[in-house]
């Protein structure tokens, strides 16, 4: 190999090593330049960013970060079903025919949801508040979700009632439906009102209007598990 043949040959490898370097140099400058993206970008932001979850810098962070209350809604009506009333409190589904509001599933699948968006490990059911409307039978129900900071985590939802059956009548059911759910039972909330009676048993309207009252109780409880 001549003097010339040696030379080109040394420039080509120069070239290589340069190529290589400079591929190398970006690679870290791009890698600077994501975390450092992320390092600017405020709370709400890196909640939408799931590839910052990489940086342990700014992971801890985001667990620092305060996650919201978050309101899970449903409604249903009972009016023209058979046994309107027990139908009204048929919150998730009644055995009988199935009818329901299916309150407990939305409930365990919003909470799934925002342990997804939120990162976070154990989660509470805060509140649950419950309307409902006699002059068509329409159940509107509330949820409130957010973090939990007791060590547990409340991902079970379930509740009894009863129509005109009174507080006995749905704390007999109590002990076997705790069998049915897994935690630690406590009750977030006992609706127990007396709403006017408006409607024929087979869920048809009264045509001579609303007359006496029917007692409606309903016990919602949550499950907590040790996280």
């Amino acid at each position: 190999m001549n003097l010339q043949e040696n030379i080109s040959r040394i420039k080509q490898i120069m070239g290589m090593n340069y190529l290589i370097k400079e591929d190398e140099e970006s690679i870290g400058l791009s890698l600077e330049n994501e975390e450092q993206k992320c390092k600017r970008m405020n709370s709400k932001q890196l909640l939408s960013h799931p590839e910052c979850e990489k940086y342990p810098d700014i992971l801890d962070k985001l667990k620092l970060i305060p996650k919201p209350e978050e309101i899970i809604k449903g409604s249903y009506s009972a009016e023209g079903q058979p046994r309107a009333y027990d139908a009204l409190h048929a919150f998730q589904s009644r055995r009988s025919d199935k009818f329901g509001g299916r309150m407990n599933t939305k409930v365990q699948d919003g909470i799934k949801k925002y342990k997804t968006k939120y990162k976070v490990k154990a989660v509470n059911i805060k509140k649950v508040d419950v309307e409902i409307d006699p002059n068509t039978l329409t159940v509107n129900w509330e949820v409130t979700i957010g973090p939990s900071f007791d060590g547990y985590t409340y991902d079970e939802f379930d509740s009894r009632g009863s129509a005109g059956g009174g507080e006995e009548a749905v704390n007999d059911q109590l002990p076997k439906m705790h069998s049915y759910n897994s935690g630690k039972p406590e009750m977030v909330y006992h609706y127990n009102k007396n709403i006017p009676i408006c409607y024929n048993r087979d869920g048809t309207k009264r045509k001579d209007g609303c007359k006496g009252t029917i007692n409606i109780q309903q016990k919602f409880f949550k499950y907590g598990k040790k996280v």
